[in-house]
């Protein structure tokens, strides 16, 4: 619990197990500059399920330029049924789905410890 306790310090924080992830890489256009070239960037997506209510939740990560959201995926190193604690950079919900912005630093896997006192409550 000392995990939960020192990220609550830092801002809001949401804890839920992981349902699913995926890596993708987007494009997006300046459209001011009809001949600029497009903005490449990565991003990873989590489904995860909220504790206590089980409400799905989207969490988005967008790595440092330069990053390859697979390599960010991959030193997360999640799995399905893991227990993860986000903080919160950007909330908001949009047709019914929540979904959330963090940071890659901002998403911390629980270990089996406080995964246990954390279902036992």
């Amino acid at each position: 619990m000392k995990t939960i306790y020192d990220l609550l310090k830092q801002g809001p924080l949401v804890v839920g197990e992981v349902r699913g992830f995926s890596s993708e890489i987007a494009q997006k256009f300046d459209k001011s500059d009809a001949k600029a070239l497009p903005i490449t960037f990565g991003v990873v997506k989590i489904n995860i399920e909220q504790v206590g209510s089980g409400t799905p939740l989207i969490v988005s990560i967008y790595p440092k330029q330069g990053d390859e959201p697979t390599a960010l995926l991959a030193r997360l190193n999640l799995e399905r049924g893991t227990l993860v604690a986000v903080l919160v950079g950007k909330s908001e919900s949009k047709d019914g789905i929540r979904k959330i912005v963090t940071s890659p630093d901002g998403i911390h896997r629980l270990d089996e410890e406080e995964t246990k006192k954390l279902l036992a409550a």
